[in-house]
């Protein structure tokens, strides 16, 4: 009875470890300013930060996009709005979504085959 109150003790402190340990947001200075957030990129004077955990941000020719699964092809970056997402280039495409996937000639994102995910290639 001893021994699984004390695995049991350990697998709660284990869970409230895991829980804990999620990514802080980190601060960065640059030129002159200071921004907080998740994977921060200083470019041509502005700070760039992702507002979620597990964001990243890209740089491409003196600018920079932020969310899940960067991408840059085709003189543009793409990034996914949620966490999951994935991004994915063909045939002069870059599109992000749920579960995006090169299909033909055109990449098709979400759960069904017909379904398009968004297109996060707005800049």
């Amino acid at each position: 009875m001893r021994l699984m109150f004390v695995i049991s003790f350990f697998l709660i402190v284990g869970a409230m470890t895991d829980a804990f340990a999620k990514e802080a947001p980190k601060c960065l200075k640059y030129a002159g300013s200071e921004k907080c957030g998740y994977g921060c990129v200083g470019v041509a004077g502005q700070i760039y930060c992702g507002d979620k955990p597990g964001m990243s941000c890209l740089e491409y020719a003196g600018s920079a996009k932020c969310g899940f699964d960067c991408k840059q092809a085709y003189g543009k970056i793409a990034c996914g709005s949620e966490k999951g997402d994935n991004c994915v280039e063909h045939a002069g495409q870059l599109k992000c979504g749920q579960a995006c996937r090169a299909s033909g000639g055109e990449i098709k994102c979400g759960v069904d085959a017909n379904s398009h995910g968004r297109d996060e290639t707005d800049d």
